[in-house]
């Protein structure tokens, strides 16, 4: 892999030989995935102004065992903007295997975050992704809130998922409070 910085730019290329279980990595591991046929290879761009945008994208290619590969594609950006942060991101996954079906899937994720203060903060997200041959969309929404105070925090989160794994009758709700102490 190669990771530079220069100015606001930040570059990271990586680049994988077709490992597998039974096959020594080159820094000295062994790999406990199926063996590939293909390589896998990435870069990654993201620039951060000093005005609190930041942009990102990024792409690769992943190497399957079926001698095939995933093509991953990502855009996206965030703004800061005092207490307020939003992001949003596209994703992108492509199987090159033609006889698999249902093996593209588009993604969008986008969030809001605002800090009351220095102890309160509350965000908000949504994550829809849908796969190509399903009329179905995986939909998930979640609120947030985080408190702290001293050596105590909660945190709130009700998530609701609709269509998981692209299955119409596949709904959840979740509602979580997590309260910590540190001493």
């Amino acid at each position: 892999g190669y990771t530079n910085t220069i100015n606001n730019l930040s570059v990271n290329i990586g680049w994988s030989d077709g490992l597998g279980a039974t096959t020594n990595r080159s820094d000295g591991g062994q790999d406990t995935t199926v063996a590939s046929t293909n390589s896998s290879n990435s870069i990654a761009l993201t620039y951060a102004t000093d005005m609190g945008l930041t942009v990102f994208a990024g792409t690769g290619e992943e190497g399957q065992a079926d001698g095939k590969q995933l093509d991953h594609t990502t855009v996206g950006a965030k703004y800061a903007y005092g207490p307020v942060t939003v992001g949003y991101q596209a994703n992108s996954e492509e199987d090159s295997d033609s006889s698999v079906t249902d093996a593209d899937y588009d993604t969008v994720i986008y969030s809001v975050a605002f800090n009351v203060n220095d102890n309160l903060s509350l965000s908000y997200g949504e994550h829809n992704t849908e796969k190509s041959g399903s009329t179905v969309d995986q939909e998930v929404e979640s609120i947030q809130a985080y408190y702290s105070m001293g050596g105590m925090t909660i945190n709130l989160k009700d998530s609701e998922v609709t269509g998981a794994a692209h299955t119409s009758t596949n709904n959840m709700e979740t509602t979580e409070v997590l309260v910590t102490f540190a001493f």
